[in-house]
């Protein structure tokens, strides 16, 4: 289909990772990058775009400096982000239920609440380390729309990518997340990637709004992703997001 309509698919691996440089390794190999090509493994292996990690344990498990301990672990998550255009998401603004148990703790100390924090620091990051191309940055937040957002997440990482989970069974929606979109310069309106996976893998069920009949899968497919796409554009229109800024780019 990539071919047929000359489109560019990226493919992110929600495979939520998060530890030390050493275990870290084998993730980064394997999902993002080429096992044969670093351990001389000659199995295959899964050639995603982007990861999602827990930045939670600390910043090597972003794996973006040499690692020198018992063994070198080499930085393999810049590697692959700056010599095969690879994109590492850390999990921030999370959708589930208990997200607030721990995401929106204060920080003294820092004035910000946790999720804020990883947000500055993967900004701080990203400039560090010269990851920004073309106005956007290699490194992505999870910000989740069953929560609502107020625009901090972006202004502390203005260039940041967020990857939005929610919709669907979460009970999620635009309106919680508009305003964390970009809303200046050239990708004015973007900065988001909407998934609403669960509605769109089972569309023909009937709790989606389908038949009931798998046989009607592609029919169905095709209804909710022209509705997602009208709920978006409408979620443009609203007076807050009007008021921001926000224009809808497409």
């Amino acid at each position: 289909m990539k071919k047929e309509l000359g489109l560019r698919i990226i493919y992110q691996h929600d495979n939520k990772r998060g530890d030390l440089a050493g275990t870290m390794i084998g993730y980064y190999d394997r999902f993002l990058g080429d096992m044969m090509e670093t351990l001389e493994i000659p199995h295959a292996y899964y050639d995603y775009d982007t990861m999602n990690i827990h930045v939670y344990m600390g910043k090597d498990v972003a794996m973006l400096e040499e690692s020198k301990k018992k063994n070198v672990i080499p930085a393999q998550g810049l590697k692959l982000m700056r010599e095969k255009g690879k994109a590492i998401v850390f999990v921030d603004f999370t959708s589930n239920d208990s997200q607030g148990d721990y995401q929106n703790l204060f920080v003294p100390e820092r004035g910000k609440t946790v999720a804020e924090c990883v947000a500055e620091d993967a900004y701080t990051w990203n400039k560090q380390y010269g990851l920004e191309y073309d106005g956007l940055s290699a490194l992505g937040l999870v910000v989740g729309c069953t929560h609502e957002s107020n625009g901090v997440i972006r202004a502390l990482f203005p260039t940041a990518t967020h990857w939005v989970p929610g919709f669907g069974n979460q009970g999620g929606g635009f309106a919680n997340y508009m305003l964390e979109l970009i809303r200046y310069g050239k990708w004015k309106g973007q900065g988001a990637i909407f998934g609403n996976e669960t509605a769109m893998m089972y569309a023909h069920l009937e709790k989606f709004g389908g038949t009931g009949k798998i046989s009607d899968i592609e029919k169905c497919s095709k209804k909710s992703v022209t509705s997602f796409k009208a709920d978006e554009y409408n979620a443009f229109q609203t007076p807050k997001v009007k008021a921001a800024g926000i224009i809808y780019p497409f």
